[in-house]
């Protein structure tokens, strides 16, 4: 028995085969993609890749294939699922395929509790909800274009760049860093290369000079780090309030690039907002990288109901290749 797990993203796919018992037998690594903005056959291609390194690892075939649980960028609507399960039906030859969207697979990596929100920033931004009803709520396309992750992470920085320029904000140390990280000598080349969309390198990395900055105590970073928190934190807000939360212990999971800088300024932010209004919440990082989560999530339907030795198991058999997020226990903030 094997399960296969899937997490699609915009930067990367990432494949794993686990035993019944959650210990890891091979990974796999590709290229992101998004079937909706790359095609089909593109995203099914970084899949391909990524299960055919996994599976050379482990030693295994397809046929050793007996369940996959996928968490896949742009699954955000039922035909959408429909047409990603049917796609990895049609390339392994099962049946049991699920696939969902992949901010639960992301919430899943980070706490067993059904009373949980997760927000999920790597390039973009999602926010799923659950709660013990077996609700699920993702709010997917509903998220607004400044809070798309760690993409809106680096154009609110270099806008705090532009705005430094003309006098609207004092001067600060993400102009320098900013043209350096690009090869740039002027201002005035970053915004034309900003606005024609010819900056040469993702705009989400120019997110990690914004820490750096924020290391140094920079007025201008340190207030965009702030803005970028509330903004975020309104998210879990409203679906704690919206879905009857606001009362009950929950866990707001905390997953995705953007949330594995050093400085933990972000973090602590999004909890001070979040607990204001919802103080029964615990604010945690998540343990597992999302890949974990989908496994988890695989694993579960078929296990004994010992939920803690399942995760036990994932814990230690994750441990020693990178997709351990964090130590067990570590960066939970409870009220």
């Amino acid at each position: 028995m094997a399960i296969l797990a899937i997490d699609q993203g915009g930067s990367k796919t990432i494949a794993l085969l686990a035993d019944g018992d959650g210990c890891v037998l091979g990974t796999g690594t590709s290229y992101g993609s998004c079937h909706f903005y790359d095609g089909l056959d593109r995203a099914m291609g970084a899949v391909r890749i990524s299960v055919d390194q996994a599976l050379a690892q482990a030693g295994l075939g397809y046929g050793d294939i007996t369940a996959i649980s996928a968490g896949l960028s742009g699954a955000n609507w039922p035909d959408e699922i429909e047409l990603l399960e049917n796609a990895l039906r049609d390339i392994y030859g099962i049946q049991n395929v699920t696939v969902y969207n992949d901010s639960l697979i992301a919430l899943r990596g980070g706490t067993d509790n059904p009373n949980a929100i997760v927000l999920c920033g790597g390039t973009g931004l999602n926010c799923a909800i659950t709660t013990d009803t077996g609700f699920i709520k993702v709010y997917n396309n509903y998220i607004d274009d400044m809070d798309q992750g760690g993409g809106s992470l680096g154009a609110r920085t270099l806008m705090a760049v532009f705005q430094s320029e003309i006098g609207l904000l004092p001067p600060t140390l993400l102009t320098r860093m900013a043209l350096d990280h690009f090869g740039l000598t002027k201002v005035d080349e970053l915004l034309l290369a900003y606005q024609r969309g010819q900056l040469g390198k993702p705009l989400k990395d120019v997110a990690f000079l914004l820490f750096e900055a924020a290391d140094h105590s920079d007025t201008a970073a340190l207030d965009v780090i702030w803005d970028f928190g509330t903004s975020l934190s309104r998210y879990v807000i409203a679906g704690a309030q919206q879905y009857g939360l606001m009362d009950k212990p929950i866990d707001v999971v905390l997953s995705g690039g953007i949330f594995k800088a050093r400085n933990l300024l972000l973090q602590d932010i999004i909890s001070a907002c979040v607990h204001r209004r919802v103080v029964k919440a615990s604010i945690l990082n998540a343990e597992f990288e999302p890949v974990v989560g989908a496994m988890i999530l695989g694993l579960e339907k078929s296990c004994d109901g010992n939920f803690d030795r399942l995760r036990a198991n994932c814990r230690r058999s994750s441990e020693g290749i990178g997709l351990l997020r964090r130590p067990a226990d570590a960066g939970r903030n409870k009220s």
